[in-house]
């Protein structure tokens, strides 16, 4: 493992930055908060953290919890994030839960197929994405393929703990920044994730948080 990230370091530090994986966006209240599940060990409480922060500031009252796979805890991904979000005081009506997906594209695939069946929810939805931090790039790319009807916003998390510029101190998150780059050829290759401009992305978004904050009186 030192070793490689070792010859990461040397070959790859000199041409790859964070901002190659990571995008930030504004946030706004949302129609719902997706959470992408994650295998790595305390993960989920991570995920649910902010998850919670977000219901809590009135940004969303409807959180689906999207995984799976079996984590490194044991559980599958879904229903160890939801245990968490009902550990940190989220009612259990406010979750609900997806729990087949085994990729990104899949759960978002599957999360859209489930809020489709949750009562009043719109058809073209403003969605926060809660995901890890060095995929948040590729999850706004997926969500642009696949669920091209919302308004995507992002709340990644940083599954570290080190501040974004240290980022290759870390032997994990060097090797998720090497796996971002590496993959998001395959994925555009296969359809699974969209091109997007993230600066007319970002505007738009603006846009919808400000007509949010001050809406338009009805005449």
């Amino acid at each position: 493992m030192h070793a490689q990230t070792k010859h990461i370091g040397q070959s790859f530090m000199a041409r790859v930055k964070p901002e190659d994986v990571v995008v930030h966006t504004p946030l706004a209240k949302a129609d719902a908060i997706l959470v992408l599940g994650n295998r790595k060990k305390g993960s989920a409480v991570i995920l649910a953290r902010r998850a919670a922060e977000l219901y809590r500031d009135g940004l969303s009252k409807c959180i689906i919890v999207s995984g799976g796979v079996i984590n490194e805890e044991g559980r599958k991904e879904a229903h160890h994030i939801r245990m968490c979000l009902r550990a940190q005081g989220i009612p259990a009506q406010a979750i609900t839960v997806e729990n087949r997906s085994t990729n990104t594209k899949e759960n978002i695939v599957l999360s859209k197929k489930t809020a489709s069946h949750v009562k009043g929810f719109p058809k073209r939805p403003a969605i926060i994405v809660i995901g890890q931090r060095f995929a948040s790039k590729r999850i706004l790319m997926t969500m642009a393929a696949q669920w091209p009807e919302a308004t995507t916003m992002l709340a990644p998390v940083c599954m570290t703990g080190k501040p974004l510029h240290k980022w290759h101190e870390h032997p994990w998150a060097m090797h998720a920044v090497f796996r971002e780059v590496e993959k998001l050829p395959e994925y555009r290759a296969k359809g699974d994730v969209a091109h997007i401009d993230i600066g007319r992305h970002n505007r738009a978004l603006n846009i919808y948080r400000a007509r949010r904050l001050h809406p338009r009186p009805v005449r």
